[in-house]
């Protein structure tokens, strides 16, 4: 008899804990697309037994977790990545690289001015590099599970409602001034001073277009530069971020922060001014509006 009650006691407790980590992962999962109402449910990244990932993944490899739903025939077909479409910078590829490993120093020589994941500010984005041994790859830019951080996108929704706002790229941390850029890229993210100070050119810095500065702040240029079809830029959503023009091509306009790290001052040049982190291809002449 006691020899049954044992046995059912841990039945009963093993089923807890089982629907505990189910409950668990279900109430992780709410935003969309990555959730139910898109045919995305726990197990399609997750296996209770036997998992080969960390954090019980279908895959040991979080990039390739994510590929096998964002490739051509996929779920997450309308948004597909290759391994060749990783980017060499100066040479070719249309996206930020996620199988990159971050230097062992910080070293103002850095051919992409990135820093030693130690010396990272954000304590988000510093333990997701140090989980995945200091490989930049998909999870740590982005929280598959949660819309809530702020993106740069000037089209995403500007509130977030959980389990309902779905345009807002999964950010890990919020990235709405680049924050993410300029923690990983320290050493790119020069003011006008640092980039004009004569005693920074020591032959081991390399500068850098200054970011965090407003247009024409130092009478170097227009207060709203034409785009590349030479058509002047307009800003719909009245914030000062030129998020689109007359000739209806908003890839190629310069897109600024819409508030200085929130003051009243908008229109600060920051790295994704310029920059693109997925789909890009170096040609502002083409006809796009994704800005991820």
């Amino acid at each position: 008899m006691r020899a049954a009650l044992s046995r059912g006691f841990w039945i009963a407790l093993i089923t807890v804990g089982f629907m505990s980590f189910v409950g668990l992962l279900s109430a992780l999962a709410i935003d969309p697309p990555h959730n139910a109402s898109f045919g995305v449910r726990c197990n399609s990244c997750h296996t209770i037994h036997n998992a080969p990932g960390g954090s019980l993944t279908r895959d040991a490899s979080n990039a390739n977790l994510c590929l096998s739903c964002h490739t051509s025939g996929g779920l997450a077909n309308a948004v597909p990545f290759t391994d060749s479409m990783q980017a060499s910078p100066g040479v070719g590829g249309t996206s930020h690289a996620w199988n990159a490993t971050m230097p062992t120093l910080s070293d103002p020589s850095n051919a992409y001015g990135l820093r030693n994941t130690n010396d990272l500010s954000n304590v988000a984005l510093k333990a997701k590099l140090q989980n995945y041994n200091n490989v930049i790859t998909c999870s740590v830019c982005h929280n598959q599970h949660s819309q809530r951080k702020e993106p740069w996108d000037p089209y995403s929704s500007s509130t977030y409602t959980a389990g309902e706002t779905k345009d807002r790229h999964f950010q890990r941390i919020d990235d709405q001034y680049n924050q993410m850029c300029e923690d990983c890229h320290y050493y790119r993210a020069m003011s006008y001073s640092q980039a004009s100070d004569p005693s920074l050119a020591n032959g081991t810095t390399i500068f850098s277009h200054p970011i965090g500065e407003i247009f024409n702040a130092q009478g170097y240029d227009s207060t709203a530069p034409l785009d590349a079809n030479g058509v002047a830029q307009t800003d719909p959503q009245g914030n000062n971020r030129y998020a689109g023009d007359v000739d209806g091509n908003p890839a190629n306009n310069m897109v600024l922060d819409n508030s200085a790290d929130g003051t009243s001052n908008p229109g600060k040049v920051r790295c994704l001014s310029c920059h693109r982190i997925h789909y890009v291809d170096s040609n502002s002449l083409t006809n796009s509006t994704d800005i991820k």
